[in-house]
């Protein structure tokens, strides 16, 4: 029988404790029937399995169904069968009624629908586990969407994150190896924020903000006047999604292909922030053949370091530098006492040196995957921008069958990477670092004065040299070399 997440779920904690062990004793009870089959000689298929926890994680309700999406894109520490599976999780669910809908615009925007729209379509463009759309327009006559969370689902979901990490505790202690508390208190955090509606506002608002400059990259505009924290009210996107453009030339869909390995190189390399849930349907091609982004709820951040490693990591791979790569992924990865080190990065040198006919994005993944077998771990951060890039991967391979993603993606990395330490950059870094370098109270020695000198006259004299050779402004150049005999005099 088919099993559907199609009644609200309980809101109590008791009920939900209790909704959990009838599930999980379901699933134990399959396990146990499967070992049972394997003693006396015939073998299960252990897809069904697999199938049987999707299907509990859908009755259990939208928090489970969004932990399974999540996990869906860790390869690194789940078999292969099962993450398929988990792609599987129900992206359309039964339909709130209207009359719902109307009530919780009205009670969070504190005014009719028919005051506030002009039209408001009551049919809904689709149904998650934590949100429904619908299309509508202003009164000034704006086309929009409406994204509304269901109401009880914020309720349920913050009942449900106290016992995942009730859980999350219980596993670490069976399995630490795996760090189940780590990623489960990640999901919580993830979700907690994907049920407030306002950060998703932000969300957007941020990457209009880092793509200001890009007219062929767009995500919608947010009408903060008609969103809350349960409504978002955004542009409505004229456009298909890749897989229906269908009147688009050749020169068009590479080009298209073109547009959205830069915004994502630019999202990972140069910003840190970037769409943590990319798939097709995310994706729009607008009327005038730009690429446009929706559904900003869930995304990723890379700190700086991070961010640069990854951007070195792509560089050095593209590079064929493979000595460079391993430092890299080891200082992304999350190791312990218990990790085989030296094991790893023998099968680092060996997956690059092996698939250099894969792309970069496949390479990753490889390593990624091997990782577990030597207790190496990685952040689920890494995991969501590979997933995004293999997403987008097979997007262009359908628009463009003929079109070098590897090559597409180079280009763009060497583009950054070139910005980034260019010696321009690297002297007004520097220029803009000076305040912080001088000591800030008279009288105060600090016992590294000697060396910070030293350092600073170094990296002064070849940063002027390198702007000096590249034919840069004499105020930067110069301004540099004054700045470093200052500080080899105070040196002295």
């Amino acid at each position: 029988m088919e099993l559907s997440y199609a009644e609200p779920v309980p809101l109590f904690p008791i009920q939900r404790v209790w909704a959990l062990c009838l599930n999980f004793c379901g699933l134990l009870r399959s396990f146990i029937h499967a070992a049972f089959v394997n003693l006396v000689g015939r073998t299960p298929s252990p897809p069904s399995y697999f199938r049987l926890l999707r299907k509990r994680l859908e009755l259990l309700g939208p928090t489970f169904i969004k932990l399974g999406q999540m996990l869906a894109s860790r390869d690194d520490i789940l078999p292969h069968e099962l993450t398929e599976e988990f792609k599987e999780l129900l992206n359309r669910l039964p339909e709130v009624p209207f009359s719902e809908i109307s009530m919780r615009i009205e009670e969070s925007l504190g005014a009719p629908i028919e005051e506030l729209f002009e039209e408001f379509s009551e049919k809904p463009l689709g149904s998650a586990s934590i949100g429904q759309v619908h299309f509508a327009k202003t009164k000034e006559g704006d086309s929009v969407v409406v994204k509304v969370i269901k109401p009880g689902v914020r309720e349920v979901v913050l009942a449900d994150i106290k016992l995942l990490r009730m859980i999350g505790w219980i596993l670490q202690l069976i399995i630490p190896r795996l760090s189940p508390k780590t990623l489960i208190d990640e999901f919580c955090m993830m979700i907690v924020r994907e049920v407030d509606l306002r950060n998703e506002a932000n969300h957007v608002d941020m990457f209009q903000e880092n793509f200001s400059e890009y007219p062929h990259i767009r995500f919608p505009k947010i009408y903060h006047a008609y969103s809350s924290r349960n409504i978002l009210c955004m542009e409505c996107f004229e456009g298909t999604t890749p897989y229906e453009s269908t009147e688009l030339s050749q020169e068009e869909r590479s080009q298209i292909v073109e547009y959205g390995v830069e915004a994502l190189v630019k999202m990972f390399f140069e910003d840190g922030f970037f769409h943590a849930d990319l798939h097709a349907g995310n994706l729009m091609i607008l009327e005038d053949r730009s690429l446009g982004f929706i559904d900003m709820g869930m995304v990723g951040f890379f700190d700086e370091t991070s961010k640069k490693l990854l951007l070195h990591l792509f560089y050095s791979i593209s590079q064929e530098d493979f000595d460079s790569s391993v430092r890299c992924m080891m200082k992304l990865a999350k190791t312990s006492s218990r990790s085989d080190l030296e094991g790893f990065r023998r099968k680092i040198h060996h997956i690059l040196r092996y698939s250099a006919n894969k792309s970069i994005t496949h390479q990753i993944l490889e390593i990624v995957h091997e990782a577990l077998k030597f207790r190496v771990f990685f952040p689920t951060e890494l995991s969501l921008m590979i997933k995004a890039l293999m997403t987008f991967e097979a997007v262009g391979k359908t628009l463009s069958p003929t079109l070098d993603m590897s090559l597409v993606a180079k280009k763009y990395v060497q583009r950054i990477f070139m910005k980034q330490y260019n010696p321009v950059t690297l002297g007004m870094k520097l220029l803009n670092s000076v305040p912080f370098l001088f000591d800030c109270e008279e009288g105060v020695a600090e016992p590294a004065s000697s060396l910070k000198g030293t350092i600073l006259f170094s990296a002064s004299l070849l940063s002027s040299v390198l702007l000096f050779s590249t034919g840069s402004h004499p105020v930067i150049w110069v301004g540099l070399a004054v700045f470093g005999l200052v500080q080899l005099y105070r040196r002295h």
